[in-house]
């Protein structure tokens, strides 16, 4: 999957269950996600391999109460992320695995 200049705004995604989603070599360059809603979002069994998230830009992004079962994030890549009034209320990350994550020149302002 290959999405270049990606804008979802708004986007509201609750009650979202994407129960084993298997997203490898995911490229998502300038992923925009301003005001993004992700409440009550359930990932169990998350697999992305080979993520590239260059330039992402994740403001106002709000996570609340997300749950995220099993995630495998092999070898991320979150070059030049941008997470100013990033909300991570209630997020419950069970048995994480982030194996050699790249994170160059993050911005966490507010």
């Amino acid at each position: 999957l290959h999405l270049q200049h990606l804008n979802l705004q708004p986007l509201d995604l609750r009650r979202l269950n994407l129960r084993r989603l298997n997203l490898r070599r995911l490229n998502l360059r300038r992923l925009n996600l301003r005001r993004l809603n992700l409440q009550r979002l359930n990932l169990q069994h998350l697999n992305l391999q080979h993520l590239n998230l260059q330039h992402l830009n994740l403001r106002r992004l709000s996570l609340r109460r997300l749950n995220v079962q099993h995630l495998n994030l092999q070898h991320p890549n979150l070059q030049h992320p941008n997470l100013r009034r990033l909300n991570l209320q209630h997020l419950n990350l069970q048995h994480p695995n982030l194996q050699h994550p790249n994170l160059q020149h993050p911005n966490l302002q507010h």
